[in-house]
């Protein structure tokens, strides 16, 4: 495996690492870790939106 590729994957599981903790964080401070529901009504809200502005875009 390459230099590049070795820090591409080193990267990568820092990142993955760092949502962890960040999460974490959350659920013990804060106690308003961002959920699977808040992302689900976040991508339902952008696309009712998304929608609303194909349909009132004239053809």
């Amino acid at each position: 495996m390459s230099l590049g590729a070795l820090e591409t994957k080193a990267e990568e599981a820092l990142i993955e690492m760092m949502g962890h903790v960040i999460e974490q964080w959350f659920d013990k401070y804060v106690r308003a870790a961002p959920t699977s529901s808040t992302k689900c009504h976040d991508e339902l809200v952008r696309h009712e939106e998304t929608v609303r502005t194909i349909e009132a875009t004239p053809s």
